[in-house]
């Protein structure tokens, strides 16, 4: 159940509490500030799918990078070995005069490895409740990404023809209309 607004919010859609019933098609309606609302929005996602598409390919230029490293490594921790040889490096620098130093070497680079093992882990789950939100976005499933093809090829229409097409088929005709609770017609 929705939160009822604070005290003295003002409503995004006006009550509408006289002609409720006898509201006729092309009148005043409190509700037509959704249609403003849906052209807003509508505007917005350019810019989301845009974003979305950027970042798709920046995850997918990472790990290209790092599936042509691996590739033909018959080791695949070997691709972490620059970087183990820095801190190797820098441990022995700074603890190299100690008792133990390779054993607090190899207690580093475990944490090392845990800390990749948890963010790679991270990196999976995040591209696997991507790719769910991609599979479950009906936008985005295969057959409506071939039909919106289509439509592009055959001569698109502009937003706003598409914006009129989705208020007509969304408005029933009076055929369709029947009694409301009140008795009248809705």
């Amino acid at each position: 159940m929705p939160r009822k607004p604070p005290e003295g919010t003002p409503y995004k859609i006006a009550k509408s509490e006289k002609n409720r019933v006898y509201w006729e098609e092309g009148e005043e309606h409190p509700l037509n500030v959704l249609f403003e609302e849906l052209a807003e929005i509508r505007k917005l996602i350019p810019d989301g799918l845009a974003a979305l598409l950027s970042s798709a390919k920046r995850a997918e230029e990472h790990l290209r990078g790092i599936m042509e490293a691996t590739q033909d490594a018959d080791d695949p921790t070997a691709l972490f070995a620059a970087t183990n040889e820095k801190a190797r490096l820098a441990l022995l620098s700074r603890f190299g005069n100690r008792k133990h130093a390779s054993h607090l070497l190899a207690v580093l680079t475990i944490q090392r490895y845990k800390r990749l093992l948890g963010r790679m882990n991270a990196i999976q789950a995040a591209l696997d409740l991507a790719n769910g939100l991609l599979l479950e976005e009906e936008a985005f499933q295969e057959e409506n990404l071939a039909a919106w093809r289509d439509h592009l090829h055959q001569g698109a229409m502009s937003p706003e023809e598409r914006l009129d097409l989705g208020r007509a088929a969304s408005i029933p005709d009076q055929t369709r209309r029947g009694r409301n609770r009140t008795g009248g017609y809705a």
